[in-house]
C-alpha cells in the first residue's frame, strides 16, 4: 500500500502560507503602487489566497485519484480472449 503524503503537504502548504501572509511579505508588498489598478498589497493577499485555494485542491484532487496501472497483464492486451 502506498504512503500517503497528503497531510504532510497540507501541513506544509499552511506553514508557506502562513509565512507569506506574515509582516515581511505584506510590508514588502504595501509600499509598490498599484498593480493594474488596485493596490499592490490588496493584489498580493489576493493573489496569493487564490494560490493556496489551488495548491489545496490540487492536493486534496490527487489524494482521491485512482491509481495508476504500471503495466497490462496479458489477458488485458487488445485480441486476446477467454477461452
Amino acid at each position: 500500500m502506498p504512503l500517503r503524503r497528503t497531510p504532510q503537504r497540507l501541513v506544509a502548504l499552511t506553514a508557506a502560507a502562513a509565512a507569506l501572509f506574515n509582516y515581511p511579505f505584506l510590508f514588502l508588498a504595501a509600499g509598490h503602487g498599484t498593480v493594474l489598478g488596485i493596490p499592490s498589497l490588496v493584489f498580493y493577499v489576493f493573489v496569493l489566497w487564490a494560490a493556496v485555494i489551488a495548491a489545496v485542491a490540487v492536493i486534496a484532487e490527487r489524494e482521491r485519484a485512482p491509481p495508476r496501472l504500471t503495466r497490462s497483464t496479458p489477458h488485458d492486451a487488445p485480441g486476446t480472449r477467454d477461452a
